[in-house]
């Protein structure tokens, strides 16, 4: 099913780039790198993973694995460090991985493949991230400074909703944002259903499922909908 679709995107368009991510991490799927070797070969032009970093070690080693190759499949890499500070991420995490994760940051920085990407930078590029919290708003800014001058770059993500208890609200996209990522992007699940909004995990509002019709007739009801909005 993941080749069909990659293969159907591939055709439609020469710069799709696809995200692996969701409500779950995706490095915790047995065949996560399989995937992506398929979106490659099948001509994808760009690939994200967005982890916590946190899987079996045996998969964080096909990771570096591939970060080291010159054939390597992972363009880009988001980690959600979620927190500076040990005791900050068990709070947010509610495990103490935070050593681990860190480095594993560093192992996958050490193992880079040595072609540069734009910018000089070495591929693929890894992008810790933090989420604005009350629980890290003191260290955003010794986070954000620390891992650019480590990775080159580093992303500071709004909250995703509305949290009981917290000060800080969601920051919502610019309209021009809002409007060019309603109109460019979209997810599909784990089981090929494709959910009207974006930012639906779950599968609230379905637009059809890859499964059983082509994605491009899946993007066109949800691009006509999108627009009458």
């Amino acid at each position: 099913l993941a080749r069909r679709v990659f293969d159907q995107l591939a055709d439609a368009r020469a710069d799709v780039a696809l995200t692996l991510a969701g409500a779950g991490d995706p490095m915790l799927h047995p065949h996560w790198l399989d995937i992506a070797r398929e979106a490659r070969e099948a001509g994808i032009a760009a690939i994200h993973l967005r982890t916590d970093l946190t899987a079996p070690d045996a998969q964080i080693l096909r990771l570096i694995a591939d970060a080291a190759s010159e054939t390597g499949v992972i363009d880009a890499i988001s980690v959600d460090l979620m927190a500076a500070t040990r005791e900050s991420y068990a709070a947010i995490m509610g495990a103490d991985w935070f050593d681990r994760v860190t480095a594993n940051v560093q192992r996958l920085l050490a193992s880079r493949r040595p072609r540069a990407a734009t910018g000089g930078i070495p591929t693929p590029w890894i992008i810790p991230r933090l989420t604005r919290a009350d629980a890290v708003l003191g260290q955003i800014e010794a986070f954000y400074d620390h891992w650019l001058a480590q990775c080159g770059h580093c992303v500071i993500d709004p909250l995703p909703r509305a949290m009981p208890g917290e000060r800080l609200e969601p920051l919502p996209l610019p309209a021009s944002a809002a409007w060019r990522r309603a109109r460019s992007g979209l997810s599909i699940l784990a089981d090929g259903s494709v959910p009207y909004d974006l930012d639906d995990l779950v599968g609230v509002s379905i637009a059809g499922s890859c499964a059983t019709e082509p994605v491009r007739e899946i993007w066109r009801r949800i691009h006509r909908a999108r627009v009458d909005a």
